[in-house]
């Protein structure tokens, strides 16, 4: 029962494509296609996969156990497991497998093609969010020049007359908004990776921004509740 439960709640995790829908995709189609080369059975090939929990590896479980345990052709297993994927690019490479299957095409061969056409995918699709997150980037340095510009001329006409304590708690609320939101928006954009690989000490650029946030935030946090 708790197994059911348990899968239940992974399928539901690789549901859509995302970026962690695509980077585990092309993980495990490399992983199958290096191992591939050694032609073991689809029964060791499949089950190996598995064994290495990326979020995809439920939609593999699922056509092991139909063809394992409950005697189906390993094509209609695909195709069964196709139909019920909720992630576009996991539909398609399974419906390819079970292709691929009936046609006879070595299986090796096939691995190989799909981790080289995702690897492009994954490596175009990359790119284009780092042109996005450039694009959010620019937006959000123009939107901080604005809010900038309009704190300054609220700041020479508070000089010239009282606009009163609702306008300057607006302009203050509007200005933390402003803030608040490009970071995230550019949050989102960014791609990133679940796993990265470094020294322990990391960049030299890392190290001085970690540097600067331990020694300035905390000065900066404390000179701002003093002074509010």
């Amino acid at each position: 029962m708790s197994s059911t439960k348990s899968s239940r709640k992974r399928t539901a995790k690789a549901s859509s494509d995302n970026a962690a829908i695509s980077f585990d995709l092309l993980s495990s189609l490399t992983y199958m296609a290096a191992l591939a080369d050694g032609n073991p059975s689809r029964e060791i090939l499949l089950r190996m996969t598995i064994a290495q929990n990326y979020q995809t590896g439920v939609y593999f479980r699922q056509v092991y156990l139909l063809a394992k345990r409950m005697g189906f052709e390993y094509t209609r297993a695909f195709r069964m497991v196709a139909r019920k994927a909720g992630a576009t690019t996991v539909k398609n490479h399974l419906l390819r497998f079970a292709g691929a299957i009936t046609a006879g095409v070595s299986e090796s061969e096939f691995l190989a093609q799909e981790a080289r056409v995702e690897r492009e995918m994954y490596i175009n699709n990359y790119y284009r969010s780092l042109e996005a997150l450039a694009k959010w980037g620019d937006a959000y340095a123009a939107l901080l020049v604005s809010i900038s510009l309009g704190v300054v001329v609220a700041m020479i006409s508070t000089m010239l007359s009282d606009l009163g304590d609702i306008f300057v708690t607006a302009l203050t609320g509007s200005t933390f908004f402003v803030s608040f939101f490009g970071v995230y928006i550019i949050h989102r954009t960014a791609p990133h990776e679940d796993k990265n690989y470094q020294n322990r000490r990391g960049p030299k650029m890392r190290r001085m921004a970690r540097r600067a946030f331990y020694y300035l935030v905390p000065p900066g946090v404390v000179l701002g509740i003093i002074i509010g």
